[in-house]
């Protein structure tokens, strides 16, 4: 156990200094990660301090490291949102998410100013009263797992809406790649999963709750390594700037994202009350035919980097606007609507012509066919081909 624990050290310590120094990428979203590296670090030094007996001779520093895993579940958080909301600054009740680590260590104040020899005794009664499941020694650890689960939990959430927002403001998100940030999440996701299960099981559990802590952070700091070396462009949750002004369509797609982190931000957290109307009946009416004029008759679907934005230029509203009548009168995302109408178009084309998939994909506004490909099947329950042959057959 002390040489697995100087293994997750040694790895966490060295993908945090990486991360912090990465050049390409999301910088500050990389730091947060490097900051939670280093935290998750420094609570591995806790325990590897125990297990080896070197405690002994630094036991302040003992005890101030064991505080860290509080600070797991926040720097995971504010990760999440660097990731999914760049454009947005934090605001001064974000320091809000420290207070618990910040009162656990007010609690260890009076314990930290005794003369090293004395503290030595105390932690040694202390891991003896644990170790004996007496009650009330494990509270500290009961409470630093919920707080591991639920802030696990709140950057899940958090994950689905930006990626629902995001479907309401671009017609086309696989230049926004969100795989890292799911695996990220899924990683912890199975921490905590773990955690619980093991202060669940109290007595029963095979390990105990801090050595559970520990093994799973090991297994999470050498997961985020090993994936980093075969992806070396891992630790990107979206193109940089210089990748988007390559493409000649910066402009457009940057501003959606900005509107995306603006509505998940506005819209955090989910439980509000719901939005006034802001487009009466007749006006939503109005709005969704000139919708569908500009999808059927103008053909805007085709347009690769489609965005709510442009859509509302071209129908002379307002994002908002549109986006009400999508989500209420039609029962859709943005996402939704304009990739309805480029399956609809595929599909004629399909059982009119005998021109490759791929070709009448990319000409109906489908970047690449794996998404084509999901999206088609999502509309259908048919592949493509499947479709085309059963066409044909009929």
């Amino acid at each position: 156990m002390v040489t697995l624990l100087a293994i997750g050290i040694t790895q966490a310590f060295l993908l945090a200094a990486a991360l912090w120094f990465q050049p390409r990428g999301p910088r500050l979203a990389n730091r947060w990660l490097a900051l939670l590296l280093g935290a998750i670090g420094v609570g591995l030094l806790s325990h590897w301090l125990y297990l080896s007996g070197f405690w002994i001779a630094v036991p302040k520093l003992l005890v101030v490291a064991s505080t860290v895993v509080f600070l797991f579940g926040p720097l995971l958080l504010m990760y999440v949102r660097q990731a999914t909301a760049p454009h947005l600054a934090l605001s001064p009740a974000s320091a809000l998410h420290l207070l618990p680590w910040a009162a656990n260590l007010l609690l260890l104040g009076p314990v930290l100013v005794r003369p090293d020899t004395e503290l030595v005794g105390l932690i040694d009664e202390s891991m003896r009263s644990y170790q004996r499941g007496e009650v009330g020694v494990g509270v500290i650890n009961i409470a630093r797992c919920l707080s591991l689960a639920a802030y696990t939990a709140f950057a899940v959430h958090r994950l689905g809406c930006w990626r629902r927002a995001l479907h309401d403001q671009v017609a086309n998100d696989e230049r926004v790649s969100l795989s890292w940030l799911s695996f990220v999440l899924m990683l912890f996701a199975a921490v905590a999963v773990l955690v619980l299960a093991m202060v669940a099981a109290g007595p029963r559990a095979p390990i105990p709750a801090d050595s559970a802590i520990s093994i799973a952070m090991v297994a999470f700091a050498l997961a985020v390594g090993v994936a980093g070396l075969r992806q070396p462009a891992l630790f990107s949750t979206s193109r940089s700037p210089e990748d988007d002004k390559s493409d000649g369509a910066s402009s457009g797609r940057t501003g959606a994202l900005r509107a995306a982190a603006a509505a998940l931000d506005a819209e955090m957290p989910i439980m509000e009350s719901p939005r006034p109307r802001n487009v009466s009946a007749d006006q939503a009416a109005a709005l969704r035919e000139k919708l569908e004029q500009e999808m059927q008759v103008g053909h805007l679907y085709r347009d690769h980097d489609l965005s709510l934005a442009r859509l509302a230029r071209a129908v002379g509203a307002t994002p908002h606007q549109v986006s009400e009548v999508l989500n209420t009168t039609l029962g859709c995302t943005f996402y939704e609507f304009v990739n309805l109408h480029r399956i609809e178009a595929v599909k004629r084309d399909l059982l009119e012509g005998s021109r490759s998939v791929l070709d009448l994909a990319l000409e109906a506004g489908f970047s690449n066919k794996s998404t084509f490909n999901k999206v088609f099947k999502d509309h259908t329950g048919q592949t493509p081909s499947a479709f085309r042959r059963a066409g044909n057959t009929s």
